[in-house]
């Protein structure tokens, strides 16, 4: 891979007091001021040097000499320490660097040597290779195409390989949330009070798996839960019924902090268990046809919003991050939109001569 340079102008004091506006832009040819070259040395951070002339044709014969040389390629695994490292810095969400993290592990292991060497081909094969469904692999594309553009910004790549990989084909399933009949039984086949008291927690607030496994306690006072703080700086609280609050006291806690967790161990290792241990010992032995722990969570946000709550309510109350998220998978169960829909039905019909026609059939002869 060549190496990626370009040509700045370092304007003295005395330049720029001439011109307009005391600014003159960075290839600007018509001054002697020093110039410098700015690119990639080929492994992992910027570099500025200068060239030691003012003329602009022979810092553009000097940088041609540097573009005929070869530098060490940039590997694979350096480029994706990196990564890491500029998502750490980001300050992104623990679980979103997890993500990463795992599958360019996954990479680093199917894709060794320099990136220069992977190809969209070589990407599809890893990707096909994987073993899981469409939506995950629609997911874990997005993911390396995120990579491999850091990659490319970072002048290690001319490229993004990625982008030449097309997306699988997914089928969004419908949400189905339990019924009160099917939730009836489930909390029926709860026959551990921390089972119930689990499950019931996840029903009435929304809360995701991990959340709820990992709850401390300081975050229910009087009766309501603390979800988050928003923009605003206004804290969000959720009021969960007293069947949650007592069943929640009905068994003996983990910990002085925790109700579902010790505090030991990585909290992604302690929510995978708690799924395992709510379909070994519920799920599986309850008679609802395709019971599942997210099923819950479900049922939370479809009770909202087929009762009139707000999207955007409804999207708070749900810890989602925008209402968007909330739209993509609720968005059928919203009262007011299934009320307009009947309503402009019903004008349309109302119109409609056949039905109209019917209409005053049926009041003859009554």
């Amino acid at each position: 891979m060549a190496l990626m340079l370009r040509l700045v102008r370092r304007h003295t004091p005395s330049c720029l007091a001439s011109a307009p506006k005391g600014k003159r832009p960075l290839d600007y040819r018509r001054c002697a001021c020093p110039i410098y070259v700015k690119g990639w040395d080929g492994l992992q951070k910027q570099d500025r040097a200068s060239l030691r002339t003012g003329d602009w044709a022979e810092a553009e014969r000097l940088v041609e000499n540097m573009k005929q040389t070869r530098v060490a390629p940039m590997l694979l695994s350096h480029a994706a320490e990196r990564f890491l490292i500029d998502q750490d810095r980001r300050a992104l969400a623990r679980e979103t660097v997890r993500k990463y993290r795992y599958l360019l592990g996954l990479v680093g292991k199917a894709l060794k040597g320099p990136l220069e060497d992977i190809t969209p081909e070589k990407l599809r094969e890893f990707l096909g290779g994987l073993g899981v469904a469409p939506l995950t692999q629609r997911k874990q594309l997005e993911r390396l195409r995120s990579f491999f553009k850091f990659c490319v910004d970072s002048g290690w790549l001319a490229i993004n390989p990625a982008l030449a990989v097309r997306p699988p084909q997914v089928r969004e399933k419908q949400v189905m949330p339990f019924t009160q009949e099917e939730f009836g039984k489930i909390l029926t086949a709860c026959t551990n009070p921390k089972h119930r008291a689990f499950i019931l927690l996840g029903r009435y607030s929304g809360m995701r798996i991990k959340d709820v496994a990992c709850l401390e306690k300081t975050r229910i006072r009087a009766g309501r839960l603390f979800i988050y703080t928003d923009k605003t700086g206004t804290p969000v609280h959720l009021p969960l019924p007293q069947v949650v609050l007592t069943a929640l006291e009905a068994f003996p806690h983990v910990s002085e902090r925790y109700y579902f967790w010790s505090g030991n161990g990585s909290r992604d290792g302690h929510s995978r268990s708690w799924v395992d241990e709510l379909r070994d010992n519920v799920f599986s032995v309850c008679g609802v046809p395709g019971a599942r722990s997210h099923r819950v969570r479900h049922t939370f946000f479809v009770d909202l919003l087929s009762n009139g709550v707000s999207l955007e309510e409804a999207a708070k109350l749900g810890g989602h991050r925008n209402s968007q998220v909330t739209e993509k998978y609720y968005g059928a169960w919203i009262k007011k939109r299934q009320d307009q829909a009947e309503e402009a039905v019903t004008r349309i019909w109302a119109k409609d001569p056949v039905v109209v026609a019917g209409m005053k059939a049926v009041e003859g002869v009554q």
